[in-house]
């Protein structure tokens, strides 16, 4: 019998081996790859500015991976008034910040919210009424209406309530309700238009102790103290009359949106500031809504955003105002509103993440 040469044997061993050998190498090659960009994606430092933000949104640095790794991070933020409810939420989207950044501004993502029954801009707010002749109570809401009274079914002031019962005396039909309604919704906007906060008048609630949105909406302006440090025009154009704030792009809204099984109107106005031609460059987006016809008071909404590698890191706070977790049993209250604000947050934020708007370049 034949022997093999050792020699030879020997080579052919190693020139089995060598595509082996080679797919580990490409193996070892690639997950070397794959872990040099996670290493970099977790040295990837926030922008000093991004930190500062993410701070008045209760965003702190453990949850950095969290956001990283796909998820919605939320928190509770610190609540002052026995009214407040407030929390916090961040994520990252799959899109350029100044394209998440424009959607917002223009209000194209509202389209995703499915409680919006009907909305409508208002374009100068000192004569808006002609603006709002696309709103309209159902008639359940109107029927409240012709009973209307000092109290929490309608958030309303006392000479609003005197107005509407003065022309019920004359006029009971669904129009002239209709109208009378309009009126008082556009003179809120007047108001605001004129003297900002100061023009935001208390709602009546049959006792010595009235609704004040204005104080509201100022406290919850004085929270933002690190957006202050960061931004302050941004801040300023919260605390002034519109227009006062020439960087400042503003914007007013109606809306008829369904709150607790119930439609109810709600005024906006709504502030932008666009900072993205800058180094680490950023944008800033807040809605205060000054005017609810039920269910809440007031409320404040900010939103930061920042471009972090392909994707925006987003940050969100809602500062909700409402006679329902005062009282008896507040702090109860409090823990089951917060809990169920977060999960309408969150809802949308996931329908926002899932969203063409919000995909791209």
């Amino acid at each position: 019998m034949q022997q093999r040469s050792p020699r030879r044997a020997s080579l052919r061993r190693r020139g089995r081996g060598r595509p082996l050998e080679r797919g580990l190498m490409a193996v070892a090659i690639a997950l070397c790859a794959v872990a040099d960009a996670r290493a970099q994606e977790r040295a990837d430092p926030l922008p000093p500015l991004a930190v500062e933000i993410a701070r008045v949104f209760g965003i702190g640095e453990g949850d950095e991976e969290k956001l990283r790794a796909g998820e919605i991070v939320s928190s509770k933020l610190p609540e002052k008034m026995e009214k407040e409810l407030r929390v916090g939420v961040a994520m990252l989207l799959p899109a350029s910040a100044k394209r998440i950044f424009e959607q917002l501004a223009s209000g194209r993502i509202l389209s995703l919210d499915e409680t919006i029954l009907a909305i409508g801009d208002i374009p100068k707010p000192a004569a808006p009424l002609g603006a709002l002749a696309g709103f309209a109570l159902p008639p359940a809401e109107l029927a409240n209406l012709r009973q209307v009274k000092p109290g929490s079914i309608f958030n309303l002031a006392t000479d609003e309530i005197e107005g509407l019962q003065k022309r019920l005396e004359t006029e009971t039909d669904d129009a002239a309700l209709q109208d009378a309604f309009r009126r008082i919704l556009a003179g809120r906007v007047q108001a605001f238009a004129k003297k900002g906060l100061d023009g935001v008048a208390p709602y009546d609630r049959g006792d010595d102790d009235p609704a004040h949105p204005a104080e509201e909406l100022r406290h919850a302006n004085t929270t933002l103290e690190k957006l202050r440090e960061a931004a302050p025009d941004f801040a300023k154009a919260l605390d002034s009359p519109p227009g006062s704030v020439p960087d400042v792009d503003e914007h007013f809204r109606w809306r008829l949106q369904q709150i607790q099984d119930r439609p109810t109107a709600v005024l906006e106005r709504r502030l932008a500031l666009d900072r993205f031609d800058a180094e680490h460059g950023y944008g800033l987006l807040a809605s205060q809504r000054f005017y609810a016809s039920q269910s809440f008071n007031s409320l404040l909404i900010a939103v930061g955003m920042f471009q972090y590698g392909e994707k925006t890191l987003v940050f969100y706070s809602n500062q909700t105002f409402t006679d329902q977790v005062a009282g008896f049993g507040s702090s109860a209250a409090h823990a089951i509103g917060r809990k169920f604000m977060l999960s309408e947050i969150v809802k949308l934020f996931e329908s926002v993440r899932d969203s063409e708007l919000a995909k791209g370049s």
